[in-house]
């Protein structure tokens, strides 16, 4: 049996394979030997510092981008309450 799987079904099955780790406020924050250490209570995430500077414009647009939407919605909100 031959099943054929495209680019993006691979994508996906590699999604649904990985761990998915939520770092909510961050409690320690350093860098040492060429990597951000961020950690809090239940979590600790290593990150490359020289991927991380290529990747800081695409961060920063997105960050930008999601805290936009989310005062956007708090507006709303306050205007429907008043």
């Amino acid at each position: 049996m031959n099943i054929n799987i495209n680019k993006k079904d691979k994508t996906m099955i590699k999604e649904k394979e990985r761990k998915t780790m939520y770092l909510h406020d961050t409690e320690t924050i350093w860098s040492q030997d060429g990597e951000l250490h961020l950690m809090n209570e239940n979590n600790y995430l290593v990150i490359n510092i020289n991927n991380l500077f290529f990747d800081l414009d695409n961060i920063i647009y997105l960050t930008k981008k999601e805290f936009n939407k989310q005062v956007k919605e708090q507006n709303k909100r306050i205007k429907k309450e008043s």
